[in-house]
């Protein structure tokens, strides 16, 4: 298998995770390596967002929602 070595710099809240996390799995490399696998694992859960699920979450996140039906604007 094909290694390639990377060289990055990450916060102190991440940095502690990766601390915590490298003794469960003995070592960094395994524990990024696990973190990477996980984060493709469940991008493949969950499926991409239709337009209106977009418009609702927006409206949600916002907290201005009202909902009226499309016949009553009618008359």
């Amino acid at each position: 298998m094909k290694r390639h070595r990377i060289a990055t710099t990450i916060s102190e809240k991440r940095w502690d995770l990766l601390k915590k996390h490298a003794k469960k799995f003995e070592t960094q490399q395994k524990a990024l390596e696990m973190a990477l696998e996980c984060l493709e694992n469940n991008s493949k859960q969950y499926p991409k967002l239709t337009t209106e699920q977009k418009f609702w979450l927006a409206c949600e996140s916002i907290s201005s929602v009202c909902c009226v039906q499309k016949k009553a604007l009618k008359y």
